[in-house]
């Protein structure tokens, strides 16, 4: 097996990487395979930590994104349940009623 050469992350590696993990997730075989295929998964792993750790802006907006990301999702799945919930004047609910009397 043979290694891969150090990748030298420039500014616009680093920026592709933030937006490959907001909109993928943090997959970093996936990442390697569609975006940086010289780089290994550990590589991009490495480099989202380093940063993570020395650049609070990156932090903070990641963090604001993967909240908003997170909360987005979870209005779908509640929106999702409300839907599947029998409305009042279908059959389902008037049996589910029935049922429950």
């Amino acid at each position: 097996m043979s290694k891969r050469k150090l990748h030298m992350w420039s500014h616009e590696d680093e920026q592709k990487l933030i937006e490959t993990i907001l909109q993928r997730g943090l997959n970093w075989k996936h990442i390697c395979q569609d975006v940086f295929p010289n780089v290994s998964p550990s590589g991009v792993k490495n480099m989202y930590y380093l940063l993570l750790k020395t650049d609070e802006r990156f932090k903070e907006y990641i963090q604001f994104n993967f909240k908003r990301k997170s909360t987005m999702q979870l209005n779908n799945n509640k929106d999702r349940q409300l839907k599947k919930q029998p409305q009042e004047n279908s059959h389902e609910f008037q049996t589910q009623h029935d049922l429950e009397l």
